[in-house]
């Protein structure tokens, strides 16, 4: 369990910007999604995208909000998102759909899940956004939406394939944790060290 006390700022902060930026396209960023039973409250517990088991912390004058980083170091970032996961479901009708399908994912650099043939994105941003970047691929018949967007089971949440795969070499969750048990790693006030300037 990966314990994280306070909050840094938030994703848009100028102080975090260009290392967000650089963890976004290195695809590390883990998105920690709080339900509004929780978002009130100085103390939970919750389960990452990606997996990380945390025990979150906050001041009695620290408020949760989203978009607010929790922790961030050069390997990764976690960062809190309100409400629950969605997912949009689509279904390629051929090969080729599939590909372009496939290749519009990954180059958008959308999270996404595969069940059968079936891809999974899960939603970071109004379900519209995501539908204007594909939208000759729905209006031709190509992709075929299953069902609206909606929350995504809370399995989906804690193991999520991205749309590109981790870097070579050891990844996954256990790397991540073993990096983290390193002492002085992490910038986050529970360890004491100052952000990037």
């Amino acid at each position: 369990m990966l314990r994280l006390h306070g909050i840094l700022g938030t994703a848009h902060d100028a102080a975090y910007a260009g290392l967000i930026h650089d963890l976004e396209h290195r695809d590390v960023i883990e998105l920690l999604f709080v339900p509004p039973s929780d978002a009130g409250r100085k103390r939970f517990r919750l389960v990452t995208d990606r997996g990380t088991d945390c025990a979150v912390s906050l001041d009695r004058d620290e408020d949760l909000v989203d978009g607010a980083v929790l922790f961030l170091d050069p390997e990764r970032a976690i960062i809190a998102r309100f409400g629950e996961q969605e997912i949009w479901r689509l279904k390629p009708t051929d090969q080729a759909a599939a590909l372009k399908l496939g290749w519009n994912a990954g180059n958008l650099h959308w999270r996404v899940r595969f069940d059968g043939e079936t891809l999974h994105i899960l939603l970071d941003a109004p379900l519209h956004t995501y539908r204007a970047r594909i939208l000759p691929l729905l209006e031709s018949g190509e992709v075929e939406e299953l069902v609206e967007a909606a929350p995504c089971p809370p399995r989906v949440t804690a193991h999520v394939t991205r749309a590109h795969p981790p870097p070579c070499g050891e990844g996954g969750a256990a790397w991540r944790l073993r990096r983290l048990a390193q002492p002085g790693r992490g910038y986050h006030r529970g360890v004491g060290r100052t952000p990037p300037s």
